[in-house]
């Protein structure tokens, strides 16, 4: 489903999630398949989740999502963005799809250009990453079961992984500092957290929004208001 939706209306006859290769499991939080049998058109929305999306339509027609005058045709090579604003989607008869679900800030790895300028956008892939993309698809296509797709998609990654190593740093020191935050127990400020990696503010905001696509300051005030214990009045 596009980026986790809350909820599903589409006739789903097979839904399922894979786990990607060891080497890819700090990044990809799953891969996935959907074969919808519906031959009706049907709409949804997908909400907030913080997580970049990849989905390969490799039967059927790609799903269309909704802008200000009207809903329009999305890519067979699909870029999700992060997801913060509702954005509704419709499926439109029959379609076989895979999909790529990275964790919050680790898709920059695989992406050329700041996460959040991806942000509430469905893209084409290709027009991000070029021929490669348009590639695998074709690929993924030709490959006759799951297993040989998730064999592909994990070599494809892999290999994107070790091309972009220099941003593996800039992830682990974000997701260090998401779990440092997700502590039941943060109450702090991004200079103190900064200066604890031994580093700037400035630079530390600099590299979240490129990385995760959200500033931490916000994430941090998010988290200490859902922190604050209830009061009766």
């Amino acid at each position: 489903m596009p980026p986790e939706a809350d909820y599903l209306t589409l006739r789903i006859v097979q839904y399922h999630e894979y786990q990607p290769a060891d080497a890819l499991k700090k990044y990809v939080k799953c891969y996935y398949s959907i074969r919808c049998d519906d031959l009706e058109v049907v709409e949804d929305k997908a909400f907030a989740t913080g997580c970049v999306e990849i989905m390969f339509t490799l039967n059927g027609r790609p799903w269309q999502t909704k802008k200000q005058d009207g809903f329009r045709d999305t890519s067979s090579v699909e870029l999700w963005g992060q997801i913060l604003d509702p954005l509704t989607f419709k499926s439109v008869g029959r379609s076989e799809i895979f999909g790529i679900r990275f964790y919050p800030a680790t898709a920059s790895f695989l992406l050329k250009e700041d996460i959040s300028v991806f942000n509430n956008s469905v893209l084409s892939l290709t027009d991000v990453l070029g021929n490669t993309a348009k590639e695998l698809h074709t690929r993924l296509q030709d490959e006759g079961s799951i297993d040989q797709q998730i064999r592909l998609v994990d070599a494809y990654l892999m290999n994107k992984a070790d091309v972009h190593s220099k941003s593996a740093v800039k992830i682990e020191l974000i997701q260090q500092v998401m779990s440092e935050v997700a502590h039941p127990d943060f109450f702090d400020n991004i200079d103190n957290v900064a200066q604890r990696y031994g580093i700037t503010s400035r630079y530390l905001q600099k590299i979240f929004v490129s990385i995760h696509g959200t500033d931490p300051e916000i994430i941090f005030e998010d988290q200490q208001v859902s922190e604050q214990p209830c009061v009766d009045q």
